[in-house]
């Protein structure tokens, strides 16, 4: 073997071992926002509630448990494209027991949001476990005007901010409302979700068939 040929050989060993020990760029961890969890993350021992402003009913709801874990998300060929801290929320009405699971999630969508997005995806089930609806219930970037379809049928639409709104003869601050036009989670009608940063939900519009109801937070218990 001449010099030129020994050369030529000794690169491809170096160049195959390289390869060999070369590891793979481990995938990208995305982390929730604090501002997120201030939104919309409490622990158990938080409660809320609610009046109906008609008929002076009460509703409890309650935190049941809440974690936070991170979740691998993977390609069709079940490769790991990016690892997400994800935080899970569990509440319980008293009036109807239905059980509510809200979790983060990083999205594309809304569209013309700032940077990556990231929503709370609602889940309503019964006391026994069977799924109810979905929806999206809050953004995490207030832009008025910025719209989602969880479902490809109806639209969540961040449509207010309010530097300070009375409820239960209370004044919360950073507040939004969030309307959707056929909200699965609250019986498939309209609905507006008015969200206090570091409160939660303070008031529930809720239209179902001809009858039209308003729950205004009245009581709560924070911990967050």
């Amino acid at each position: 073997m001449n010099i030129k040929n020994k050369t030529l050989f000794f690169l491809a060993i170096i160049g195959f071992v390289s390869s060999c020990c070369k590891k793979d760029t481990p995938p990208p961890t995305y982390y929730v926002p604090q501002e997120l969890k201030d939104w919309m993350y409490y622990k158990q021992g938080s409660y809320w509630v609610y009046q109906d402003s008609a008929s002076n009913i009460n509703d409890s709801v309650y935190v049941t448990s809440s974690e936070i874990k991170i979740e691998d998300d993977v390609d069709k060929m079940g490769k790991i494209i990016w690892k997400e801290e994800t935080f899970y929320v569990y509440t319980q009405s008293t009036l109807s027991s239905y059980i509510y699971i809200d979790r983060s999630s990083i999205t594309s969508s809304p569209q013309n949001c700032d940077n990556t997005c990231y929503i709370i995806y609602r889940e309503r089930k019964t006391s026994i476990g069977s799924n109810v609806g979905t929806t999206f219930i809050l953004f995490l970037s207030p832009k008025i005007g910025l719209q989602a379809a969880p479902n490809g049928l109806t639209y969540v639409t961040l449509a207010a901010i309010y530097d300070s709104l009375q409820v239960g003869g209370k004044y919360f601050h950073n507040v939004v409302r969030m309307d959707e036009t056929k909200n699965e989670t609250e019986g498939g009608g309209p609905t507006k979700f008015y969200i206090a940063k570091h409160y939660g939900i303070i008031r529930k519009e809720i239209t179902a068939g001809n009858t039209e109801k308003t729950w205004n937070l009245v009581n709560y218990k924070i911990v967050q």
